[in-house]
């Protein structure tokens, strides 16, 4: 709201306190309904506040919510090792899709990539021989055109620019010259490195470019310095299975094993793998949780019974009051009484009236019963607040852990094909899709905060406009008061005048001093 500037008019003439009239006329106009607009822009500023509070209570519930919705937040799986050696030599995992069990594995041998160096050694600047290098890496081949110039080290660079994405080359420098090194970027057999030579002399032997001649059955100057090698485990102690990598991907449905090391020979380790109950239970305090932090971020905007200090107010003629108050005293207790800042809003009763009946409807699970949160131990007190009952959980998770994942996250009904039939919501589901539509960007309590906004925006710009007006009033007044005093001035002086010749005239006795 604009400031208005101070107009300040003496009363010379007339002796008149004209700024205190003015002020006093102003403020009988103005104090009111400035008063006015500013508490209701308090309101609306209060009720924008506690919107906001409610959708950050609601986003933190909601992201608990969309955590219970999904089919695979009930089907994390738990891989426990038979020893604490065990992962310094292999790692695993397993998804929704796992079996329970136990296995045994031995990580016979770790995948590899090739590596090839060159046994001679020459010159830094020294030319390697002219030709065409054919390199081949797994199912790409490369060709490589090296001039009778070209170094060791022109050759490197031109690997690399050529063939880059299957390998890469170095050089090594010893002290009796420089060696290529190469090496596969990829582990397994079928990345090994094979590289024919068309020497400019078209003979292939140990002169020239030929020298860097490689594959399985001959070899020129070119040393394997580790083989191009496949992973290899037995799983229980018969069943072979080789990968071209370290990480074996389903060879157990649903599990991946990541070897490290290998075991001596005859050696293994064993994992089991297990429903993860413990996770689902933490999914299932932090559901609880947000949604108690919900409830009293509810409670603590819509109260319509407490006192000045936001307590309780308990009814004075209760049986736990130790006395009776006086009339006077419950007078004044009511007086006191304060609401919530939207105790008025039907539109959070409205939410949490939804949200509760929610909460209470039964899920008919796929075995045709009808399961409630509260089977599951999640039990609704007297202050509408959830609380666990532990041992009902843990029965449910050992006993019917589908059952939970059902009722939280729905089920699909399938046909003998495996095509979806129907789709059962879980109360995550339902609670989600509710709880969005209040609290995401453009939903109930944002359009509604936004409302309160405008309103804001519309008062302050009557405001302004009102302020204008008083500003004119009071330019208005200070004229009339001006012309007032000039008027007051000019009767003083008229009046000096008169009684100056009055005094004059014949037979007029002056006063005696």
């Amino acid at each position: 709201m604009a400031d208005l500037p101070t107009i300040s008019v003496p009363g010379i003439g007339s002796g008149l306190d004209v700024n205190g009239i003015v002020q006093g006329l102003i403020d009988v106009r103005k104090v009111p309904i400035t008063e006015r607009n500013d508490a209701k822009i308090d309101s609306f500023s209060n009720q924008i506040s506690a919107i906001g509070s409610l959708r950050s209570a609601l986003s933190d519930w909601q992201k608990s919510l969309f955590e219970l919705k999904l089919d695979n937040s009930f089907n994390q799986r738990l891989v426990t090792y038979g020893n604490e050696a065990a992962e310094e030599k292999f790692t695993v995992t397993g998804d929704s899709t796992a079996s329970e069990g136990s296995y045994d594995i031995e990580v016979m041998q770790t995948a590899q990539a090739h590596k090839l160096t060159s046994d001679f050694a020459i010159g830094e600047f020294e030319a390697v021989g002219e030709g065409t290098m054919d390199i081949t890496v797994g199912s790409e081949t490369y060709s490589i055109e090296v001039s009778a110039s070209d170094t060791l080290n022109d050759v490197k660079n031109k690997i690399n620019d050529i063939a880059g994405a299957s390998m890469s080359a170095s050089i090594v420098k010893t002290d009796t010259g420089v060696h290529l090194s190469l090496a596969s970027k990829e582990t397994g057999e079928a990345n090994a490195i094979e590289i024919a030579v068309t020497d400019v002399d078209g003979v292939a032997d140990a002169n020239g470019l030929s020298r860097l001649q490689y594959d399985a059955n001959y070899s020129a100057d070119m040393q394997e310095v580790q083989l191009a090698q496949d992973a290899k485990i037995k799983v229980d102690g018969f069943l072979e299975i080789s990968s071209a990598t370290n990480k074996f991907e389903n060879a157990i449905d649903g599990v991946t094993i990541s070897v490290k090391e290998a075991h001596p020979p005859g050696e293994s380790d064993n994992f089991n793998l297990s429903l993860d109950k413990e996770s689902t239970k933490e999914k299932i305090q932090t559901f609880v949780d947000t949604y108690n932090q919900v409830l009293s971020v509810v409670d603590n905007l819509t109260f319509v019974n407490r006192d000045g200090s936001g307590n309780k107010v308990e009814d004075s003629n209760s049986e736990d009051n130790n006395t009776a108050l006086t009339d006077e005293q419950i007078a004044a207790q009511k007086a006191e009484r304060e609401k919530g800042t939207l105790a008025t809003d039907s539109t959070v009763r409205t939410m949490m009236n939804q949200i509760r009946a929610t909460m209470a409807d039964a899920v008919k699970t796929s075995d045709g019963s009808a399961t409630s949160l509260s089977v599951l131990g999640l039990e609704t007190q007297s202050d509408g607040s959830l609380k666990i009952d532990e041992g009902k959980l843990d029965k449910a998770l050992n006993e019917n852990f589908d059952q939970i994942s059902e009722v939280f996250s729905g089920y699909d009904t399938l046909d003998v094909d495996g095509n979806v039939i129907s789709s059962t919501p879980g109360v995550a589901d339902k609670l989600n899709d509710l709880v969005r539509e209040y609290e995401k960007f453009g939903g109930i309590l944002q359009t509604k905060s936004s409302s309160f906004s405008d309103s804001v925006d519309k008062i302050n710009t009557e405001q302004d406009k009102f302020d204008e007006m008083i500003g004119r009033y009071e330019a208005q007044l200070y004229n009339q008061f001006l012309y007032l005093d000039k008027i007051s001035a000019q009767l003083d002086s008229v009046s000096s005048f008169l009684e100056q010749q009055l005094s004059n005239l014949p037979g007029v006795v002056k006063d005696k001093k």
